[in-house]
């Protein structure tokens, strides 16, 4: 008995299927064998697709006009296109072309290419969400430029043909962009980012690359002749932005640099993203430059940041790190009334200091698993101490920046908290005021969801960065941190920093925020605290940061 029109087509249907799920591209050469043996059945000789999104991301969809198939011989004024729509995301209209010079489609062939249509579309959609899912382990999600991933990829193809030694290559961060973030809205400074970035690729060209590395960092791989235009970009460029009353306001952009013109003495990507990396570092750090190129010089630090990369991962896994406890302390009386959780390295017999290893984990993003770690350590040393009944006190502990890209970072806050049995009030979230840096909605986010679990936030070195009134006024706070750097210039009465200091902590008070000031050292300071209406401090004066038994005995 001879096989039917429509077996004949689902055993073809059937293996385009199987194929699909190894090649995930219509354009494979597989792929399109098997679609040009269901056409020849079905007497196709064109198949492409019109799409019209109705959900309006463009990534979703992919391209919107597509030619999955086509033959040599194809009539174009004979066609049938038939719709598939889903009720918010898209429509999608195919058009199936008939060989040349064939007969009309008989009523079964009609019937056969319905179902050919819905397989097609099924396996379009398929196909562009794993384009899709592609698209976004390469690529910053804000805008298209990619990731650290992908420039680690791109780098080294680079270094292995051997044609690194045309390229140069710069890190950049773009100065006081927080504070713009506050001036315009983080959604316009997310614009505003994106066509700096812009402006950057098009001076790079297409041999080029420029990476994001989350935030307001960057990366640029570029011919060495085109330094020049480079730098000047990173000296400033003026864009207009929209504001949301409607005003358009010129918003000069920026950036601190570390460059590096000779990338034929490194091995890795990552070591020649390190050797830029140090050298922006260091540039950050000297005032008046924004320039800083890398050189022999940097070469110990450079050694000592992939050390650093290198160890932490199975440091972490040793519990090399160690929760140290600066006590704080009521000015009433001279009590203790708390404590702040500092970490401390020690691997192989020698003591690692934060200084030397805490940038470095900040600009790669593994400072998140130190959080989390440090958080569960100071969890677990709370619990030990109430089970022995000792008089336990809140411990602060420091959520670096990065941390607030955790998922439901709130849930995994309170979920460490709550896997020890202790009470959430023990715990006081640390944020410094470089927090803000992420984004305004994204910190009040997790300040509101951390008050609404009951846990404290405190504002960390306050006074350090570009501080701002809405800081301390849109967010619920519990505690007003003073950073050191103030209050030892308000020992002078009648200078500025004296004015500052007064009026920061009134301002605290007024407020019902409790203020503290970390970094005491003196007698003179103690009264000057006491002068001013704050009665919580932390410092030398009282104690340096001490052990887990050490701090345990104090309780």
């Amino acid at each position: 008995m001879a096989e039917t029109l429509l077996a004949k087509y689902h055993s073809l249907s059937d293996q385009l299927l199987e194929e699909s799920r190894k090649r995930y591209a219509f354009e494979a050469p597989q792929m399109q064998a098997l679609l040009g043996q269901i056409a020849d059945l079905l007497r196709i000789g064109k198949i492409e697709i019109f799409k019209t999104p109705i959900m309006k991301q463009q990534y979703l969809h992919g391209d919107l006009n597509v030619v999955f198939y086509q033959s040599s011989n194809y009539d174009e004024d004979q066609f049938t296109t038939l719709t598939y729509t889903t009720e918010t995301v898209i429509s999608v209209k195919t058009r199936f072309y008939r060989i040349k010079g064939e007969p009309d489609w008989t009523e079964e062939e009609y019937e056969i290419i319905k179902l050919f249509e819905k397989t097609l579309f099924a396996l379009n959609g398929w196909f562009t969400l794993i384009s899709y899912m592609n698209y976004c382990a390469d690529h910053d999600d804000r805008f298209p430029v990619y990731k650290l991933r992908k420039v680690f990829m791109e780098i080294d193809k680079k270094i292995q043909d051997k044609s690194i030694e045309r390229y140069a290559a710069i890190f950049f961060n773009v100065q006081r962009f927080a504070f713009i973030n506050k001036q315009i809205t983080d959604e316009a400074g997310t614009v505003l980012l994106g066509r700096y970035f812009k402006i950057i690729e098009s001076a790079v060209g297409s041999d080029g690359l420029v990476g994001s590395l989350g935030g307001d960092n960057g990366v640029a791989l570029f011919r060495k002749e085109l330094v020049g235009d480079l730098l000047q970009i990173m000296n400033g460029v003026s864009l207009d932005v929209e504001k949301p009353d409607g005003r358009v306001e010129t918003i000069a952009l920026s950036a601190h640099v570390g460059l590096n013109m000779d990338l034929t003495g490194f091995d890795t990507p990552r070591e020649i993203v390190n050797s830029i990396s140090v050298a922006m570092q260091s540039a950050k750090k000297k005032p008046g430059r924004k320039l800083v190129e890398y050189d022999g010089s940097f070469r110990d630090k450079v050694w000592n940041r992939q050390f650093i990369e290198q160890i932490f991962k199975d440091a972490l896994e040793k519990e090399e790190f160690s929760v140290y406890y600066q006590p704080k302390v009521n000015l009433h009386d001279y009590s203790l009334c708390g404590a702040e959780a500092l970490v401390r390295w020690k691997h192989n017999g020698s003591m690692i200091y934060p200084d030397q290893f805490i940038p470095i984990l900040e600009s790669n993003y593994s400072i998140k698993f130190l959080d989390m770690y440090m958080l569960n350590h100071v969890c677990a040393d709370l619990r030990r101490w109430m089970d022995e009944g000792r008089n336990v006190k809140t411990v602060s502990v420091n959520l670096s920046r990065c941390s607030m890209d955790i998922d439901n970072l709130v849930s995994v806050i309170s979920g460490i908290i709550d896997s020890h049995n202790i009470p959430r009030s023990l715990i006081q979230i640390e944020l410094t005021e470089s927090s803000s840096e992420v984004g305004a909605r994204e910190l009040q986010e997790l300040v509101v969801g951390l008050r609404d679990a009951n846990i404290t936030t405190a504002v960390d070195d306050f006074g350090t960065g570009f501080s701002s009134l809405s800081l301390i006024r849109d967010y619920p706070w519990t505690v007003l941190k003073i950073d050191k750097s103030i209050l030892h210039g308000a020992l002078f009465e009648g200078s500025r920093e004296n004015f500052m200091f007064k009026s920061i902590i009134s301002l605290a008070n007024g407020l019902g925020l409790e203020c503290i000031v970390e970094g005491v050292e003196t007698r003179e300071e103690v009264q000057l605290l006491k002068n001013c209406g704050c009665f919580l401090a932390q410092g030398y004066f009282f104690d340096r940061p001490i052990t887990r038994e050490e701090f345990a005995e104090k309780l």
